[in-house]
């Protein structure tokens, strides 16, 4: 969940790009982080989602998941994510975390273990303003989320899920 817009525009490009499920996550860093205010505005974000689904001709909406905390959210007890439109099969998950302190595995490399034509889930955590902290880092790792970097820029939060989300859609066909 980012502040003021920006989460907004965050969806609407998402959709656009392709994403079949959203889930709004409170991290330590978030700015806003009062469960209730956030849940107020789920209404006004199924509009963006079903406004947008609708501009860019999508045959399915996109899933808005009920806001969580991250810890909970990074837990291998919860059910995966949604298959992509279109794919069918058990081709296997791949949890992954855009963090700026990862260095040596990169999204494509993360993504060169997926099995696209089985089906491929991909579960991307993108941390809030500021970035995920090292605790959050250590339990995703705990949880089985591999961290990956985006690249050499630190991008904003809005922006790293949505390049993030048109990069691991290109990979697997989809773009």
């Amino acid at each position: 969940v980012l502040k003021g817009e920006r989460f907004s525009w965050a969806l609407q490009k998402g959709v656009e790009v392709g994403v079949s499920a959203f889930a709004p996550l409170i991290c330590e860093r978030n700015v806003v982080d009062d469960l209730a205010a956030i849940e107020s505005k789920r209404e006004r974000w199924e509009c963006i989602i079903r406004e947008a689904a609708e501009q860019c001709g999508r045959g399915r909406l996109p899933e808005l998941d009920q806001t969580q905390l991250f810890s909970q959210a990074a837990s291998p007890s919860l059910p995966p994510p949604c298959p992509s439109p279109g794919r069918r099969g058990a081709g296997g998950e791949v949890r992954l975390i855009a963090w700026e302190g990862e260095y040596s595995t990169t999204l494509r490399d993360a993504l060169a273990r997926c099995n696209w034509a089985a089906g491929a889930r991909i579960q991307l955590f993108v941390g809030p303003e500021g970035g995920f902290t090292e605790d959050e880092i250590a339990l995703a790792r705990r949880c089985g989320v591999q961290p990956v970097t985006l690249g050499p820029r630190i991008l904003r939060a809005e922006t790293a899920g949505v390049i993030a989300a048109a990069l691991i859609l290109y990979e697997a066909g989809e773009l």
